[in-house]
């Protein structure tokens, strides 16, 4: 993997969320619905970093910005009460990313599967907040036509992937209707790793 130019961490994200939530918490309990099993999806607008593809010897070959473009994933947990005021879910999730390149032809999917844990407190009777952090592969595919310029930069291959998530949800019948920030960090050996931010909407049924 390649080293990445300094920035602000998308963790501060998360920890930012937690920190504001635990204002809340004294006065409001773990709803019944924030425990047992849970099955979700949501989509939204993916924004990802430029792919620079590397040759044998290190050295950038070229560069691509990308387009933005839409993300949905699919997730299925089980929350346990860790206590009156929190409450934490391991998680599995998958989904898929596209990015089309910018100024030619060409495109980008990512398709992560990833293993979370997800806190989540809640803030009022109707509104709870949540943060989760995720590790595991993902499918990475670079499809350029044979005949462009960047054709050379064709490929597929598996990758390590890791995200952070947070967001809020407002309890609506038997499911949440949410809204959130996740960070995924995708890569392969012969290009940089590829930071994808996006803002995500969400349905979430609980049984």
């Amino acid at each position: 993997m390649k080293k990445h130019s300094p920035r602000v961490s998308p963790k501060n994200v998360v920890l930012m969320l937690a920190s504001v939530s635990t204002l809340f918490i004294g006065t409001v309990t773990v709803r019944a619905w924030d425990t047992g099993f849970y099955l979700g999806a949501d989509a939204g607008v993916n924004i990802a970093s430029e792919l620079i593809d590397y040759d044998l010897f290190n050295v950038a070959q070229d560069t691509t910005k990308f387009n933005a473009g839409p993300r949905i994933d699919l997730y299925t947990g089980y929350a346990f009460r860790l206590c009156d005021h929190l409450s934490l879910a391991p998680e599995l999730e998958t989904g898929i990313l596209y990015n089309s390149f910018k100024g030619s032809d060409g495109n980008l999917k990512q398709v992560p599967v990833l293993v979370n844990l997800v806190l989540d407190t809640p803030i009022t009777d109707k509104l709870n907040a949540y943060a989760g952090i995720g590790l595991g592969i993902a499918y990475f595919d670079v499809s350029v036509p044979g005949d462009s310029p960047k054709a050379d930069m064709a490929t597929q291959a598996g990758a390590l992937a890791w995200h952070v998530k947070a967001g809020i949800q407002y309890k609506l019948g038997r499911g949440d209707l949410g809204l959130s920030y996740q960070y995924l960090e995708t890569g392969t050996f012969s290009y940089n790793n590829v930071h994808n931010n996006s803002i995500l909407a969400s349905y979430t049924i609980h049984f």
